[in-house]
């Protein structure tokens, strides 16, 4: 006998269909079947009005005046939002008050007792007066200074935080003994103005932010 059932190698029940189905034809052609037309090249605008002048061009050189980075940028200091439900509260007063029998602070700077409210430098323990503080800002509107150098300055100042002595509010006699000018309920009151006042102050930049 023969080893195949058929000299073609495959029975008669075998399937003669093709193996893959052939991919129905797409309605759209192909990409590359499209006529492409290339678009014609600009004209040239002509110039209005027959002006053939050139433009005026900035000249690049040194700049008049300071950029517009080297300008103050003005803070307000944001007060955050503090729910109590129906905790104690904790009213932490806007500048810092220094409490003592006699009044220590003195301005490095002039070497004067400040008069009022002052800056005092907690990192390296020092005083600054009122009109010195002014003195620097205004001395770093002038336009000599370099944004490096302007920078680094506003940057050490921004260490002088507001302080007061506490001669304000109570008297010293002798020792730990002191006798308060007002209740301390106004103080928590005034404390409380002053500190929502001073998120309005447009006076403070942001190196006196504390």
């Amino acid at each position: 006998m023969s080893s195949y059932p058929s000299n073609r190698g495959y029975t008669a029940m075998v399937n003669r269909s093709p193996r893959f189905k052939i991919p129905p034809e797409s309605k759209y052609p192909a990409p590359n079947a499209y006529d492409y037309v290339r678009p014609e090249a600009d004209v040239k605008i002509c110039y209005p009005f027959n002006s053939s002048d050139t433009r005026f061009r900035l000249q690049l050189g040194k700049q008049i005046g300071p950029s517009p980075s080297d300008y103050y940028h003005y803070r307000r200091r944001v007060e955050p939002v503090e729910m109590a439900f129906g905790k104690q509260r904790f009213v932490i007063p806007a500048y810092s008050v220094f409490c003592g029998a006699e009044n220590k602070s003195r301005c490095f700077k002039c070497q004067t007792q400040p008069e009022g409210d002052y800056y005092h430098n907690f990192d390296h323990n020092l005083d600054l007066c009122r009109p010195c503080m002014n003195a620097e800002i205004e001395e770093l509107n002038n336009c000599k200074y370099e944004r490096l150098k302007r920078s680094n300055r506003l940057r050490a100042l921004g260490k002088y935080k507001p302080a007061r002595w506490c001669d304000f509010f109570h008297k010293h006699y002798s020792g730990d003994l002191s006798v308060d000018k007002y209740p301390r309920t106004v103080l928590r009151l005034k404390t409380r103005v002053e500190n929502y006042l001073q998120t309005y102050d447009t006076m403070h930049k942001w190196y006196v932010q504390y």
